[in-house]
């Protein structure tokens, strides 16, 4: 089964990180980001419960859409972090199939 959730942020002095709403048990099969603001900079991560970071990418710039499969399992912490425009809210998507088998 194919799952969706979208969070809705908004960083404070250039930073924000919340926890995903449920456990993630699957593969990742899409992560987008959308800034209010097409120009905006920022960094975005993903760290699993157990404390490692199985998801870090710096520098982007503007929407951005992934297609990386990464294996989920458990609950998970997202960061955005050094944004250029800390007054405007983010959407952050995660797509994931459980069903894989």
């Amino acid at each position: 089964m194919i799952h969706r959730e979208n969070y809705l942020k908004q960083p404070t002095a250039g930073a924000v990180s919340w926890n995903s709403y449920g456990e993630y048990r699957g593969i990742l099969g899409q992560l987008t980001i959308n800034p209010s603001v097409s120009t905006t900079t920022y960094n975005f991560s993903l760290t699993a419960d157990t404390g490692a970071v199985v998801y870090n990418k710096k520098g982007i710039k503007g929407v951005y859409v992934d297609d990386s499969k990464i294996p989920l399992y458990g609950i998970y912490t997202m960061a955005i972090a050094n944004s250029s425009e800390s007054n405007y809210s983010f959407t952050t998507t995660l797509i994931w199939d459980d069903d894989y088998r």
